[in-house]
């Protein structure tokens, strides 16, 4: 999923519709055995052939934003972390084909809400997950808060706040807040090694995209979001 995101984003900055087609429909060759001989050459001869959608094969609109890969309504490695590994990689391509007029946030019934949706109904009361696979017990109130700015601006679910605006993010905040903290300078000094959960840098190995939704109401999403019972196939 994260190489198909890069090609996606190449095409799209290079204006490289084979690219975008290689991302949205997938890749086949017409090789039938191995090229020995293209393995020394540079360039390298193109044993690739973009798809289309007469021609698709395992793309993003087929295979990641598909049930291929959320089978059932959950992330196939069936684990939290794994889900919110590769979820930077998703927002990165679902934004990125917004703003070339492809709604990927929408497309097959909008299926990939279900990754921003299966960690909250999976999880336990105090919204922490349990051990699955080989995934540890986390907690979902705090790292993954980037991604979920993104499926609210997107899906506006009121249960996505309390993921955004933790508590200990509301804290925070509320120290630097100039206009609610008189004391907001003299602790400007003291907390400018405090990490918030919500930032605007980009780390090198692309992992969560960069927060957006700084202007949210500091009372929204006080109260845990209504879980019901679901069952994951």
């Amino acid at each position: 999923m994260i190489g198909t995101c890069s090609v996606l984003m190449a095409g799209y900055a290079t204006d490289d519709q084979e690219l975008i087609n290689a991302a949205l429909y997938g890749v086949h060759t017409a090789l039938t055995e191995p090229n020995q001989v293209g393995f020394r050459q540079f360039p390298p001869p193109q044993d690739w052939i973009a798809g289309t959608p007469e021609t698709q094969t395992h793309g993003l609109l087929n295979t990641f934003f598909a049930p291929p890969a959320i089978p059932g309504g959950m992330w196939i490695e069936g684990t939290a972390s794994y889900a919110f590994y590769v979820l930077g990689a998703y927002i990165d391509s679902a934004e990125v084909a917004w703003h070339h007029g492809l709604d990927l946030y929408r497309h097959n019934n909008a299926i990939f809400k279900n990754l921003f949706d299966f960690p909250i109904l999976n999880s336990y009361p105090d919204l922490s997950t349990p051990i699955l696979n080989d995934s540890q017990r986390l907690t979902i109130m705090g790292p993954p808060a980037s991604l979920y700015e993104y499926a609210y601006r997107r899906y506006r679910d009121p249960n996505y706040l309390p993921l955004i605006n933790t508590p200990n993010e509301r804290e925070f905040q509320g120290l630097l807040d100039t206009t609610t903290n008189p004391d907001a300078k003299v602790l400007e000094p003291f907390v400018k090694g405090w990490k918030a959960i919500r930032y605007v840098t980009v780390t090198h190995i692309g992992s969560n995209p960069p927060s957006i939704l700084f202007d949210l109401d500091p009372k929204a999403g006080l109260s845990l979001p209504a879980v019901p019972s679901v069952n994951y196939p």
